[in-house]
C-alpha cells in the first residue's frame, strides 16, 4: 500500500507511514478529491497559462495595425482617401483591441488569484471581443459602399463572434459548477 500523505511505499495495513509518519487511518477521499480537482482544472490552466496571454497579444497587434492603418499596407492613405470616415472606425477599433489587450491580462490575474470576479471577468472579455467585431461589422457597412462592402470577406470576423458567444457559454458552465473555489 501507498502512504496517503507522500505516496510512499508501506506495509500493507499500516497505521502510520514510516517515511513521513503521517496517520494511514484518515479517509483517502482528500487524495482523491485533490486528484479530481486537478484533473478537472486544466481548462482553467489554459486560460491562465495560454489562452488570455495570446488573446492579449493579438489584440494588441491588431490594435496597433488598426491604429497605423497598416492593416491596408502602403495604401492606408489612398483607402482613407476614397472612404471617408473608415479612419475614424480604425482608430475607434484599435484603442478597444488594445484596451481589451490590457483587460484580458488583468483578467488573467485575477482568475489565477481564484478571486470571485475571475470567471466574470473571462466571460466579459469574450463579450467585449463579440461586440468590437459586430461594431466593426457595422461600421464597414455604414461607412462602405454596399459593391465594396460586398467584395470584403467578412467570414472570419462572423467566426469570431460566434466563437466568443461559445466560449461565453462553455466557461459559464465551467465556472458555473467550480463556484466554490473562486471565493476571494
Amino acid at each position: 500500500m501507498y502512504c496517503i500523505k507522500c505516496g510512499a511505499q508501506i506495509e500493507d495495513n499500516a497505521t502510520f507511514c514510516s517515511v513521513c509518519g503521517a496517520s494511514q487511518t484518515e479517509s483517502l477521499q482528500p487524495t482523491i478529491k485533490e486528484e479530481a480537482c486537478q484533473q478537472t482544472m486544466k481548462w482553467f490552466k489554459f486560460l491562465i497559462y495560454f489562452s488570455l496571454f495570446a488573446s492579449a497579444v493579438l489584440n494588441f497587434i491588431s490594435g496597433v495595425q488598426m491604429l497605423t492603418g497598416s492593416i491596408y499596407g502602403a495604401d492606408a492613405d489612398l483607402v482613407y482617401a476614397f472612404f471617408d470616415g473608415l479612419k475614424a472606425l480604425d482608430v475607434l477599433m484599435g484603442v478597444g483591441m488594445l484596451a481589451l489587450a490590457a483587460f484580458a491580462i488583468y483578467t488573467r490575474f485575477r482568475l489565477s488569484g481564484f478571486y470571485k470576479n475571475g470567471p466574470k471577468m473571462v466571460m466579459l472579455t469574450y463579450a467585449i471581443d463579440a461586440a468590437l467585431q459586430l461594431i466593426y461589422i457595422i461600421g464597414v457597412n455604414v461607412i462602405l459602399p454596399g459593391e465594396v462592402v460586398a467584395e470584403i470577406d467578412m467570414t472570419s470576423t462572423i467566426v469570431g463572434i460566434v466563437v466568443s458567444v461559445v466560449m461565453i457559454w462553455a466557461n459559464k458552465v465551467y465556472f458555473d459548477k467550480r463556484a466554490n473555489l473562486f471565493q476571494n
